[in-house]
């Protein structure tokens, strides 16, 4: 209890005591006078002070029951606080509370409804990093590989490589890691695969020493949690279900043994690394038998379990509380670890060199149709790479959702975020400028642009920011992508508009005012188009990847939906991914995947190169190309069934690895 309500309480304990002290007294004195009158044959008079002891009880009752209140309610309880890992200060909580018991978080995750969430839709709609290598080499080859979103946050990747070694996780073959040494020549040679035991990789990371796999465990269970009844049944005979968790392996790059391996009762929702700090954001359910989140780490074939305190997890009475999510810190050099988690609705990652900025999505039935609609709570943890430690430090509540990753934004001190509509009529897509209050864990609004992002009912598909600028992608009918100026904070304008048939799910910066998007045309095929983001009205050039032959032909790729399956290199000049083709006509369909590199250059009359076409052979619909990596003049693409190599130097196939053999 804080200074303040001490001071009440103790106001209102010496105001009962007081009342109490005069009843008593009060009747005493009454007692004595009437038997005084007794003894002497004195008249005796009906005393007011009845009523006058009535009116002291009621207020005495009336101010015990008061101070009870009080106190149950925690109307002056102590502020909580939190350490912030970056200055070392305490922040006050004025937002979020922490948990004490199981209790607490019991009675929260019951007191809210699920029914309403309904999270966006997959895909990410993204809009592309500048920063785009792996990482050079002490050979300082030229290599690029995963499509990064912040400069120095690694994401992880189903291909990557170091110049010297290339790993591939195939989604097809996912208990399967596929590895190839590069030799001099950018030859490539295969060696053993590294296969693991009833796990399937998601995705992996490449360092000096380790390849790190993401992904899940499983086991078939001979019993199972009958949610109804809140108990552990056996199976049916012939039917056993699967447990899943999410599991994540430090392999040795020289022995190709497991050194390390940490595994969750949630499943792994992202990861990144930063520096030598690997970051682990999971989720578990409101469902599960076991709610806390648990860890077992698996060193020198010894295994140690820990579940995290009540005292790092916390909760918002506003907020539904829809699953618990985690965010776990690794140290590579000690595998020491720190965890902090929240009860709450949880979608989209964005992570900064020093912080992680979690979303979620819910419904909030308004009042006579005031402040009602889609909301989105964002919750910022702060990181200290050098320590490796977490700590939750701010959150708001915004109108509108928020789609992935890309439509947030670090800079400058302040959070940049776009919400969006839902075909909504009435709804207005929003741009918010925000700050971090030191002192306590509150954000501040101190910038919201709110009208013409999109016309009536277009919501935003796609956002882009760099420095000051917002790239903003809407559609409906027509794709009209806004240029925002945000170099007054507390007013962004927009300065530029363009439209055109179809809309951008991807833009790439390529230059000053210079941008690359790919996205869907007017009949849903896939484009790729160049624009100018200021003082145009239409995009300067577009390729299509239909053709003008007779027959009906779609195409489709993984890039209009995942960053990671672009290459791209603006100091390079070239931006590439995989397309699947099917083309139906002749009583007959074909199909084609294949990976395609466009040359860019502004500066020519031609902005958009034909591209070069790096096909993989193979039977109909029984492979598709994934994505590439470049090292020294050589794309190296991969399929579940090969990896090409393409010279670009020589403008051929320069080599074929089979990996069914």
């Amino acid at each position: 209890m804080n200074a303040l309500g001490i001071v009440v309480i103790s106001v209102l304990g010496v105001i009962f005591a007081f009342v109490l002290y005069r009843m008593i007294v009060d009747i005493i004195w009454n007692k004595r006078l009437e038997k005084f009158h007794k003894t002497n044959e004195n008249p005796v008079f009906k005393s007011p002070l009845r009523m006058l002891n009535l009116k002291r009880g009621m207020i005495g009752a009336s101010t015990a029951l008061l101070a009870l209140v009080l106190v149950v309610t925690g109307v002056f309880d102590l502020s909580q606080t939190v350490l912030d890992v970056d200055t070392g200060k305490l922040k006050t909580l004025e937002y979020a509370k922490k948990a004490h018991s199981m209790e607490d978080i019991l009675d929260k995750m019951n007191a809210d409804d699920a029914s309403y969430y309904y999270g966006p839709e997959a895909g990410n709609g993204a809009l592309a990093p500048e920063e785009d290598l792996d990482g050079t080499t002490a050979s300082q080859k030229s290599i690029v590989g995963t499509n990064n979103h912040v400069e120095s946050v690694e994401e992880s990747d189903t291909v990557k490589t170091d110049g010297d070694l290339i790993v591939f996780a195939d989604q097809y073959n996912p208990d399967t890691l596929q590895l190839f040494e590069v030799d001099e020549n950018g030859l490539l040679t295969k060696l053993a695969p590294i296969i693991f035991d009833k796990y399937y990789i998601s995705s992996i990371f490449l360092t000096e020493d380790y390849i790190i796999t993401i992904g899940m465990e499983f086991e078939n269970m001979y019993t199972y949690y009958d949610q109804d009844h809140g108990i552990y049944s056996m199976a049916y005979v012939g039917w056993y279900p699967t447990l899943y968790q999410g599991k994540a392996n430090v392999v040795s790059r020289d022995t190709h043994d497991i050194v390390y391996s940490i595994k969750t009762n949630g499943l792994i929702k992202a990861e990144r690394l930063i520096d030598n700090n690997l970051y682990l954001i999971f989720n578990t359910y409101r469902q599960e038998a076991s709610i806390l989140p648990k860890f077992i780490e698996i060193k020198d074939d010894v295994e140690v379990e820990s579940v995290l305190p009540f005292e790092d997890i916390f909760f918002f009475d506003q907020i539904p509380a829809y699953n618990l999510t985690t965010i776990l810190s690794l140290n590579l050099n000690t595998f020491e670890y720190d965890a902090e988690a929240y009860l709450g609705v949880a979608e989209d990652i964005y992570v900064t060199k020093n912080a992680i900025y979690v979303s979620g999505y819910y419904y909030q039935e308004g009042i006579f149709f005031f402040d009602g609609g889609n909301k989105t709570h964002l919750v910022k943890f702060k990181l200290n790479t050098e320590t490796g430690k977490v700590s939750y430090a701010a959150s708001i509540v915004l109108s509108g959702y928020i789609e992935n990753q890309f439509f947030m934004d670090e800079y400058q001190g302040h959070l940049r975020v776009a919400t969006s509509i839902q075909w909504d009529a009435f709804e207005k897509n929003r741009l918010y400028v925000l700050e971090e209050d030191e002192t306590t864990d509150k954000f501040y609004i101190v910038g919201l642009l709110q009208d013409g992002i999109g016309k009536p009912q277009e919501r935003i598909m796609s956002v882009r920011f760099f420095e000051n600028f917002a790239y903003i992608v809407t559609f409906r009918n027509t794709d009209p992508l806004y240029t925002i100026d945000l170099s007054d904070p507390a007013n962004p304008v927009i300065i530029n508009e363009i439209e055109e048939p179809g809309y951008s799910t991807y833009l790439h910066r390529f230059g000053d005012q210079q941008l690359i998007g790919i996205g869907y045309d007017e009949s849903f095929g896939v484009k790729i188009s160049a624009y100018l983001s200021e003082n145009t009205s239409l995009p300067i050039e577009t390729f299509y990847f239909k053709d003008d032959s007779p027959e009906y032909s779609w195409s489709y790729s993984q890039a209009l939906n995942d960053h990671t399956k672009i290459l791209v290199s603006p100091d390079l000049g070239f931006i590439g991914f995989a397309v699947s083709k099917t083309t139906y006509g002749n009583n007959q369909n074909t199909y084609s995947s294949a990976f395609y590199v466009f040359n860019i250059n502004f500066e020519d009359e031609d902005i958009i190169k034909d591209p070069i076409i790096i096909n993989h052979t193979g039977a109909l619909y029984t492979y598709t190309v994934d994505k590439a990596v470049y090292i020294d003049g050589i794309f190296y693409t991969f399929s579940n069934l090969s990896v090409v190599s393409y010279n670009v130097s020589t403008s051929s196939i320069m080599q074929t690895v089979d990996l069914k053999s």
